[in-house]
């Protein structure tokens, strides 16, 4: 799920869908998938493809970055958010 969702953020090998590339990194989310958790924070964060929602977008991103996912910790020092909260 996680990887057919960078494909569609991209547009690697398929048109680009930024709703649908946030709808399979939901779901690899939902899984407990670190790096989509930070893919669909990101989503959430920006509004892209899916309503903006900020405070969900944080969560995600935090519980990325506390199961090991080094982009996601970098995200949340760059923007001044507390990682481990």
């Amino acid at each position: 799920m996680y990887a057919i969702g960078l494909c569609l953020l991209t547009g690697d090998r398929v048109e680009q869908d930024v709703s649908q590339a946030a709808a399979y990194f939901e779901r690899a989310s939902d899984a407990g998938y670190p790096p989509a958790m930070y893919e669909f924070g990101l989503a959430l964060f920006h509004g892209n493809g899916v309503a903006k929602d900020v405070p969900r977008a944080v969560s995600l991103i935090r519980a990325s970055a506390q199961a090991g996912d080094e982009y996601a910790r970098e995200f949340l020092l760059a923007h001044s958010l507390d990682v481990g909260a």
